[in-house]
């Protein structure tokens, strides 16, 4: 697994540029890791775990088949190996062998992920707290689902930005440069060549 992480904007490019490695998958935002991963916690018992799959809209709007992710299942699997059968099908379904996932609200869930996913790099995509909060605050309603902890000013997305930032790279910290790597958001708009090299260095992928 390879998870991109931001705070707070700035991902959706790197996305797009990754995915189009012959290597490598990664759909749109996926929203229901932490969900699967509390309600199945392991040893996951297949039956239950497709018949969550089959009540969950997101799949569909991935294009993942359901019956796909069945397939992939096996008695005994850890919450991770069969939440990682759903991009496994996905990435099978774009003929790649790697997945990777690009959700920012997982900047609140690192330890899950971490725990989740041993053998997972991070690519840590950070771009100035002013620019991001601006970027933000300034979108429509309904893009972003909004709760009682949504930021609604920059005092408010700052705290957050900060938060998410420090726990980020104390993630990098425990894991190493091995599996976590920072890249400034900015030096990706102006060298991306070079910045896009170093990124599939890291993830050993083709430039």
């Amino acid at each position: 697994m390879i998870v991109l992480g931001v705070r707070r904007s700035g991902t959706t490019l790197l996305r797009v540029i990754l995915d189009r490695s012959s290597e490598l998958a990664i759909p749109d935002e996926s929203y229901i890791v932490p969900q699967l991963a509390r309600r199945h916690p392991g040893p996951v018992d297949p039956a239950a775990f497709a018949e969550e799959l089959r009540r969950q809209p997101r799949l569909a709007e991935l294009g993942i088949g359901v019956d796909e992710v069945v397939a992939r299942l096996r008695p005994g699997m850890t919450a991770g190996e069969a939440i990682g059968a759903i991009f496994e099908t996905y990435a099978a379904a774009q003929g790649k062998p790697r997945w990777g996932d690009k959700t920012p609200l997982y900047m609140q869930h690192l330890t899950l992920l971490e725990g989740l996913f041993p053998d997972a790099q991070f690519v840590h995509l950070i771009r100035d707290g002013r620019d991001a909060a601006v970027s933000f605050l300034a979108m429509p309603e309904g893009i972003v689902t909004r709760t009682w902890a949504h930021p609604r000013d920059a005092a408010g997305f700052a705290c957050q930005w900060r938060t998410e930032i420090e726990a980020a790279q104390a993630l990098g910290r425990r894991l190493g440069p091995e599996r976590y790597l920072e890249v400034r958001y900015e030096r990706l708009a102006a060298e991306p060549e070079a910045t896009v090299r170093e990124i599939c260095a890291f993830l050993s992928l083709p430039f």
